[in-house]
C-alpha cells in the first residue's frame, strides 16, 4: 500500500483512447496533456456518479467518437489505477500563443444509458431475479456490467415500464433499496449490495491538527438539516400535457410537517419529453430520499489519497472522531489534490 503522504512520489497520468464499441479495446493515447486542466469529479448522490475534464495543448491525436480512460500510475511502486472511463459529451477549442487548446467534457457509462430511452417499454415479470433483469437490460443497451456483488432478490409481481422511460431509471428502480448502481474506473456498470455508510468501517483516520496531516488549509463545516424537504413535487410538460407527481415524507420523519409543525416543499422540473407519472413519482421519491438526514458536512482539500465517492473515513473535528461518507470528490490531476465533501453518518 502506498503512503500517499510521503514526499518524492512521481505520479504519471495518462489518457487512453478506448473503442466506443468495446471498452476493453485501447485504440490509442491522448498526447500533449495539460494536467492543470484535467480533473475527475465523483458524487455519491449524482445519477451518473462521475464525470471528467481533459485539456490538451496542440495536436493530441484524438480519434472521433473514442471514449477516454484516465489512468493514474506510480511506476516506482508498480501502482496503476483506472480513475475514469467514459464518452466525450462536449469539446471546445481555442487558440493560445499559437497553439490549439482543446477542452473535453466527459461523462460516465451511466450517462450512456440515462439518455437511452425505452422504445417498446420493458416488463419485469413476477419471479424474475434482479441479476437477470440487470444483465438483460444492460446487454440490450450495450453496456458491460458487473453484478457479482449484487444482493439477489426476486420480484413478487410484474412491473411494466412505459415507452420513453430512461434505461437508467428502470435499472435504479429495479434495484430498489436492495442494491446500488454505480460505475467503476474501467467503465463497467456495477450493481452491488447496498450497505448504509453508517454500518461500514472507516478506511482511514483524518486529523487536520496532526503534524502529518494530509489536510491542506482549513476545514469548513455546515449543517442543512432545517432545509431538508418534507415534500418533493416533480412537474413535466405544460398545459394539457402537464404531468405532476409528488412524494411526501411519511408521518414521523424528521422532515414531516407532523414533526416540524410546517411543510418545507421543493419543486423539481423534469425536461424529459412525455414523462410518465410513474417516472416522475420515482424521481420525486428518489430526490426526497437523497436529501434526508443531511447531518453535518465538512469540505476540505487533501493531498492525493485515492479517495472515491462512497468511501467511509473518520474525521477528527470539535475534539471528537466522526464517521463520514465521502459524498463528493474533485480530483485535480495537475497538483494531485482532492477537494472532498465529507458527510457525517
Amino acid at each position: 500500500m502506498i503512503d500517499w503522504s510521503a514526499s518524492g512520489r512521481a505520479d504519471v497520468v495518462r489518457v487512453m483512447l478506448v473503442s466506443p464499441g468495446s471498452i476493453d479495446d485501447v485504440i490509442g493515447e491522448l498526447d500533449n496533456l495539460d494536467l492543470d486542466g484535467c480533473s475527475v469529479t465523483e458524487g455519491y448522490y449524482t445519477d451518473t456518479r462521475c464525470s471528467a475534464k481533459v485539456r490538451t495543448v496542440g495536436d493530441d491525436g484524438y480519434v472521433r467518437h473514442a471514449w477516454m480512460r484516465v489512468v493514474h500510475e506510480v511506476p516506482s511502486a508498480g501502482y496503476r489505477e483506472e480513475l475514469f472511463t467514459g464518452p466525450v459529451t462536449a469539446a471546445s477549442s481555442s487558440e493560445s500563443d499559437g497553439a490549439v487548446v482543446t477542452d473535453y467534457d466527459l461523462d460516465s457509462s451511466l450517462y450512456a444509458i440515462k439518455n437511452d430511452l425505452l422504445v417498446g417499454g420493458w416488463t419485469v415479470g413476477a419471479g424474475a431475479r434482479l441479476t437477470d433483469v440487470a444483465r438483460s437490460l444492460l446487454r440490450t443497451y450495450g453496456r458491460p456490467s458487473d453484478v457479482s456483488r449484487a444482493q439477489e432478490h426476486v420480484f413478487a409481481s410484474t412491473t411494466m415500464y412505459e415507452r420513453g422511460e430512461g434505461a437508467l431509471t428502470v435499472l435504479m428502480d429495479a434495484c430498489g433499496s436492495y442494491d446500488r448502481v454505480t460505475v467503476d474506473g474501467h467503465g463497467r456498470v456495477v450493481v452491488e449490495r447496498y450497505l448504509p455508510p453508517s454500518s461500514r468501517e472507516p478506511s482511514q483516520d483524518v486529523d487536520p491538527a496532526s503534524p502529518r496531516s494530509v489536510v491542506l488549509g482549513e476545514v469548513s463545516t455546515s449543517d442543512s438539516a432545517e432545509t431538508t424537504p418534507g415534500r418533493v413535487i416533480c412537474v413535466s410538460g405544460s398545459g394539457d400535457r402537464e404531468v405532476v407527481a409528488e412524494y411526501t415524507a411519511p408521518p414521523g420523519a424528521d422532515s414531516s410537517s407532523q414533526v416540524r409543525g410546517y411543510m418545507y416543499a421543493v419543486k423539481k422540473t423534469d425536461d424529459t419529453q412525455d414523462a410518465s407519472y410513474s417516472s416522475l413519482l420515482a424521481r420525486a421519491k428518489s430526490s426526497w430520499q437523497e436529501s434526508q438526514d443531511p447531518g453535518r458536512e465538512h469540505v476540505l482539500t487533501v493531498m492525493w489519497q485515492a479517495w472515491h465517492q462512497g468511501d467511509v473515513v473518520r474525521l477528527r473535528t470539535g475534539g471528537s472522531w466522526r464517521k463520514c461518507l465521502v459524498k463528493s470528490v474533485e480530483s485535480s490531476l495537475g497538483d494531485m489534490t482532492q477537494r472532498v465533501t465529507l458527510k457525517e453518518v
